[in-house]
């Protein structure tokens, strides 16, 4: 369990427990306290694939039914998003950032006081 979710185990453990450095304890009793989490804990929500409790859909979903039956809007006109659906999905990931690589410190600073120059014209 704890390679696959780690971080949620020391979470889980700390809130449940107060056992703030479970590698510590003996291996037998850490798996019993880990088979002891509620089943909403971290960890095992993290090894079902679940990112909502059943409470937090089954809530989600009256909001979406209540923006239906309302018909909720967005600014735009577009009916509003589920919060089933928004919950459920899995995060994306970011984005990576941009990177550039310059040749030189004079190549750099030429490129910062271009978007120095730039910022000054566009406030």
């Amino acid at each position: 369990m704890s390679a696959r979710c780690g971080d949620e185990l020391i979470c889980d453990f700390a809130e449940t427990y107060h056992i703030y450095d479970w590698r510590g304890l003996p291996l037998n009793l850490a798996v019993i306290l880990a088979g002891g989490l509620p089943e909403f804990s971290r960890s095992k929500m993290k090894l079902r694939g679940e990112r909502a409790t059943l409470d937090q859909l089954l809530l989600a979903r009256i909001c979406d039914l209540l923006a239906g039956y309302f018909g909720a809007k967005t600014e735009t006109g577009e009916p509003a998003p589920s919060l089933v659906k928004i919950i459920s999905e899995p995060p994306k990931a970011p984005d990576k950032p941009k990177t550039r690589l310059f040749r030189s410190g004079a190549e750099f600073m030429k490129e910062l006081n271009r978007h120095l120059e730039g910022g000054k014209n566009n406030g």
